[in-house]
């Protein structure tokens, strides 16, 4: 269950210089991310676009408030493609805070399986992912982890660049990543709120996470456990619906009149 698709950002959220580091060109996940990104540079500008759109929408900046609602100041954004463990991750330069790093490991990108489209959509999907880091609020650093994750992969998730493997349900509400992504967007659907993530994220810039105060606010005062235990309900609802519709059966092969004679190939 996605978010609604949302439009360019506003000329107000200038993207900030973009730069990238690759020390290594022989590396294979190096090879690999240049051939199958062809414009680097149109992929992070890209990638920026869609995180400011999802989260400083339109609608959410026609609001009359004051500072007007708007991404953290950030200076400039350096790509880093390198060999290390992991998939990516975000941080501030040595400059300052203002100054971002997105660090996208080369050895993940080497392994990525599929084709040239399935491995741009990751690799774009990975960048919008910590691109969301780089331009939400967090609280001054309150906001549990598991929400900032999730915030992020709702960002992906309504871009449609989500991984192949992604479903929904989870553990717990808060448990990050796809699970907190589904769950938010479930919740945006549920309340008839297509800003319900882009409030919470703005209410994180000027007050701390104070035990989910203001996302309880935004749920209609209900407690989030209680909507968690909702979703599962509608979500083994659905899942059985599902299972419920008959598939599709495939067209059966029509044999040749001569002997030995192959049907269709056909393929799901």
């Amino acid at each position: 269950m996605a978010p609604t698709p949302t439009p360019s950002p506003p000329p107000e959220h200038a993207i900030p210089p973009l730069h990238l580091q690759v020390l290594n060109l022989a590396h294979e996940g190096a090879q690999r991310f240049f051939s199958h990104t062809s414009s680097p540079h149109s992929v992070l500008e890209k990638s920026c676009e869609i995180v400011l759109a999802a989260l400083y929408p339109p609608a959410l900046i026609a609001d009359d408030s004051s500072p007007p609602p708007g991404p953290p100041t950030i200076r400039s954004v350096t790509l880093h493609v390198r060999p290390f463990g992991g998939v990516a991750h975000t941080c501030g330069s040595d400059l300052d805070e203002q100054h971002k790093e997105v660090h996208l490991s080369a050895d993940y990108v080497a392994q990525v399986g599929g084709d040239s489209r399935r491995i741009n959509h990751e690799i774009r999907g990975v960048l919008v992912h910590e691109l969301a880091h780089v331009f939400q609020w967090n609280g001054g650093g309150s906001c549990p982890g598991g929400v900032i994750e999730g915030i992020a992969d709702w960002v992906r998730l309504g871009a449609d660049l989500g991984p192949p493997h992604w479903r929904e349900g989870g553990d717990s509400w808060d448990a990050g990543y796809q699970t907190t992504a589904y769950f938010l967007a479930w919740l945006s659907s549920k309340f008839k709120n297509s800003l319900l993530v882009p409030e919470l994220n703005l209410a994180l810039r000027s007050s701390g996470w104070d035990d989910g105060k203001v996302f309880k606010k935004l749920c209609h005062d209900k407690e989030v456990k209680e909507l968690w235990e909702e979703y599962e309900k509608d979500l083994e609802k659905r899942r059985k619906q599902e299972e419920k519709e008959p598939e599709e059966s495939p067209p059966k092969p029509v044999p040749t009149h001569a002997a030995g004679g192959g049907g269709y190939n056909v393929q799901y």
